[in-house]
């Protein structure tokens, strides 16, 4: 069975017994980063998943909303062309502490590492 058609019905048998679908996709762009210098393999990724959120696209009314993390703005990449609703929280204040690290948390858990690390690179440890 084509996988458009297992992610088609994975979604509807989840939104029949749950509700609404939420869809975590967590780096995005590491099949695209794996192979930056291989076009071939680049075009053929590219497909896969234009294909992918385009099942993402087509069963909207069965999905409550999905997020996609990634460490690269693909954002513009035609892979996204079928999701034209993105919105981007990369800077929005309103998140800004949803995902990785306060500056607290910096200083304070790895502190340790920050110290041995100034002192390999001779800097200080303030930024």
């Amino acid at each position: 069975m084509p996988a458009k058609i297992v992610l088609e019905k994975l979604i509807k048998e989840l939104y029949d017994k749950m509700g609404k679908v939420v869809v975590l996709v967590d780096e995005y762009d590491k099949p695209l980063l794996d192979h930056i210098e291989k076009e071939r393999n680049r075009s053929l990724i590219g497909i896969f998943l234009k294909n992918f959120y385009g099942v993402l696209k087509s069963e909207d009314e069965y999905i409550r909303f999905i997020f996609l993390t990634g460490v690269t703005k693909f954002s513009k990449v035609s892979v996204f062309s079928g999701l034209n609703n993105l919105y981007d929280i990369t800077m929005d204040p309103r998140y800004a502490t949803m995902l990785g690290y306060t500056q607290e948390e910096l200083e304070s858990d790895f502190q340790d590492y920050i110290e041995e690390f100034s002192g390999e690179q001779k800097i200080s440890r303030r930024i």
